[in-house]
């Protein structure tokens, strides 16, 4: 087995350990210890920071990994100072947004404190934050650059996730005040990581840095703006849209909206986990597939990863759905944020909606008409802030749901509609049919389930009922053949 293959497994383990701490954490630890109020100035706080981390970042982490395997021996410059260069951009764009930052401090302070007083002690907190993040992920990369990718995942999903656990513990024992709590917080899940994955790169991995004259700055500059300005664009809109609503509720509704917000959200967002590990494995195929035009080839990738993921969607949608009541009644204070079960249910939808549409964005990205992957994306931040503007006042934390959705299919059909109408593929099939029909009829038998107080027994129940239509459905597809002739192969 390869060193990549090695370090993949053992980082996708890594991870998933990372996700497990950090679904507790989420559900059943910060509820009991913490407010809404206080939940909401926390991840108001995070979310603007990787919002402000975006805009800093200048694609510049991207450039690393994919000029990492130019032969430097034929450049003007060799890789110590490529890197030098990229850390002098970072730390420039760096310099350049904070002085922004503090000149329009007054402009953000208005802004956050419309409806969260509590957020007032906290105005540099995310301008630092960003910084730390941005030298972070900087480091992070040139560790993948380097094939060992398994220490720095250890560092920023387990590490800091566990030292946050006990510091938000020792926060519920009355052992200090919130403002103090915040900073260890924030320190022990940021920068601690930044720390101890620097020290890796330079003690340990033995990464020489190396800080080039003007002349080779310009060249390393010359060389990567094209792809560092478009990655630039694409980034940046991608972490407006994942990141406006929360910051956006805060300012509107209050942090105690936002709390509820993140929690539900997060309870929705486990459907995509498997949808992430996909693009991972597909992404290159994709990409073989295009370069040797074999568009026939793609079309059955296409059409079988979205009714798979269809599939998979059905099985932990349900999950969710039908033990949403028993896992407030099992939260602590869960009677608070039952409040956002028509945010799980819209943003569900919208996961699924962008799981069924398959792996549209992959293709435009690997494609020749790869650049239309900016437009959409750009379109799509403006859609959700324009949407979020107009429905949170209305509708509140539903509103922001509701604009996640609209934003989510109406980007998701022009992306189907240009890969449909570049490069003749469509995702759905028969089976995507199946799945509509036979959702309808398993969630009508569903709902006629008697309720059941007890939430572990209901879980129990609801579980059991859900793992035989997800076996009936597996094979009304046909997905367990498929399965059973790879297992044979091998």
């Amino acid at each position: 087995m390869g060193i990549i293959a090695r370090q993949s497994i053992k980082a996708s383990v890594v991870g998933f350990v990372g996700v497990g701490i950090g679904a507790v954490t989420t559900l059943f630890i910060t509820p009991k210890f913490l407010t809404p109020e206080e939940i909401g100035t926390l991840s108001t706080i995070q979310r603007s920071s990787i919002l402000l981390y975006s805009f800093m970042i200048l694609g510049v982490i991207f450039s690393v990994r994919k000029f990492s395997s130019t032969d430097f021996s034929i450049s003007k410059y060799n890789y110590k100072e490529f890197l030098g260069a990229n850390l002098v951009f970072l730390s420039i764009s760096c310099l350049l947004f904070s002085l922004v930052y503090v000149l329009l401090k007054d402009v953000i302070l208005s802004f956050f404190i419309q409806n969260s007083e509590e957020l007032s002690s906290f105005i540099y907190f995310p301008l630092f934050l960003a910084i730390v993040i941005v030298f972070s992920q900087f480091f992070f990369v040139v560790a993948g650059v380097s094939k060992r990718i398994v220490f720095p995942n250890f560092f920023n999903s387990v590490v800091n996730r566990l030292l946050s656990v006990a510091i938000l513990i020792g926060y519920g024992y009355g052992l200090m005040k919130f403002y103090n709590f915040t900073i260890l917080y924030m320190t022990a899940f940021y920068v601690l990581p930044f720390i101890l994955i620097s020290v890796y790169v330079l003690y340990f991995l033995k990464v020489r840095i190396e800080i080039p004259d003007r002349l080779k700055l310009k060249s390393v500059f010359k060389d990567t703006y094209k792809y560092n300005s478009f990655l630039y664009l694409t980034i940046t809109s991608s972490i407006i849209i994942q990141s406006i609503d929360t910051i956006m509720i805060s300012s509107m509704k209050g942090t105690a909206d936002a709390a509820i917000y993140t929690i539900a959200f997060f309870i929705a967002t486990i459907i995509e986990i498997p949808q992430r590990m996909l693009v991972q494995v597909a992404s290159p195929i994709i990409s073989n597939k295009l370069k040797s035009n074999d568009f026939k080839g793609l079309q059955v990738i296409y059409k079988e990863s979205s009714l798979f993921q269809l599939f998979i969607a059905y099985v932990l949608f349900s999950g969710i759905w039908f033990n949403l009541d028993a896992i407030y009644k099992i939260m602590p204070n869960g009677s608070i944020y039952e409040a956002g079960w028509v945010v799980v249910l819209l943003i569900s939808i919208a996961k699924i909606t962008d799981i069924g549409f398959g792996l549209n964005k992959q293709i435009i990205e690997m494609s020749e008409y790869y650049n239309f992957n900016l437009f959409i994306n750009i379109f799509m931040s403006l859609l959700v802030v324009v949407l979020n503007l107009v429905l949170i006042p209305k509708y509140g934390i539903n509103g922001a749901a509701l604009a996640s959705l609209i934003s989510v299919f109406i980007t998701n059909f022009i992306s189907f509609l240009l890969v449909a109408f570049k490069s003749k593929l469509i995702p759905f099939s028969k089976g995507t049919v199946v799945i509509f029909m036979f959702t309808l009829l398993s969630y009508f038998v569903f709902y006629k389930l008697p309720d059941i107080d007890n939430p572990y027994l209901s879980i129990v129940v609801n579980g059991s009922v859900i793992v035989f239509f997800s076996i009936v459905l597996m094979l009304l597809l046909g997905i367990h053949k498929a399965f059973i002739s790879k297992f044979l192969q091998k």
